[in-house]
């Protein structure tokens, strides 16, 4: 109109999926865990033909990039960085991975869910640093497993979301994540990693809550090694 570009934006009557989750009942509380599995599934369907020649390439990449940021943040623990980094040194990185969609920000936030049609909506994408739905599964379970959703959530009822956020954990892991075995044997790592991206742009009333994720996660990881 008068030479100027515009579009139009749905307007959607839903809420995100943290908040449906708040007041779900459970036969919705398995509907919703099972439809995350087809969410991810339908991603991990999507591979094509191109591969992802520089996993580990990135991976350091980002960690040198976080470690930058470290540097010039004085609240974001050094120490931290460098345990972060010296436990990807000591992995193997998947070689043959196929590149696949990606939303890049898949945070329970980020998925609307429309009660009266039954319909969700992933709203806000990003490009991420690899192309890949084990980056998604990331993301979802910095809050399923890291309840990153509470600070997003202050007046939430904890004592009725945790549980459930529980109940959602072990259903994705007992019905896909038990078939994703070069993930799962890194989870914890990538989780770390993933809590450590968010460090350059988090308040600094979250740095002890990150510190300890990332820390916390790296030492599960390292426990599972052992016990494998």
């Amino acid at each position: 109109i008068g030479e100027l570009f515009f579009f139009d934006m749905e307007y959607i009557h839903g809420v995100n999926l943290v908040d449906y989750i708040a007041e779900a009942n459970m036969e919705e509380l398995f509907e919703i865990s099972n439809d995350l599995c087809i969410l991810i599934l339908t991603m991990k369907q999507s591979a094509g033909e191109k591969e992802i020649n520089d996993f580990a390439f990135k991976i350091n990449q980002k960690i040198k990039d976080i470690e930058a940021n470290a540097l010039k943040n004085i609240w974001i623990p050094k120490e931290t960085i460098a345990n972060l980094k010296n436990s990807f040194s000591e992995i193997k990185l998947p070689e043959n991975l196929k590149q696949t969609f990606c939303h890049g920000d898949l945070t329970m936030e980020n998925i609307i869910y429309d009660k009266k049609n039954k319909k969700y909506y992933l709203i806000d994408f990003l490009d991420n640093f690899i192309e890949h739905y084990w980056f998604d599964i990331i993301n979802l379970f910095r809050d399923i497993e890291g309840k990153w959703y509470k600070f997003r959530n202050p007046e939430m009822n904890l004592n009725n979301t945790i549980p459930k956020m529980n109940f959602i954990n072990g259903f994705l892991r007992g019905n896909f994540l038990k078939d994703e075995k070069e993930y799962i044997k890194r989870h914890n790592l990538f989780l770390a990693l993933n809590f450590a991206r968010v460090l350059p742009y988090a308040k600094e009333e979250h740095k002890d809550y990150l510190n300890n994720a990332i820390n916390y996660n790296i030492e599960k990881h390292k426990n599972n090694l052992i016990n494998t």
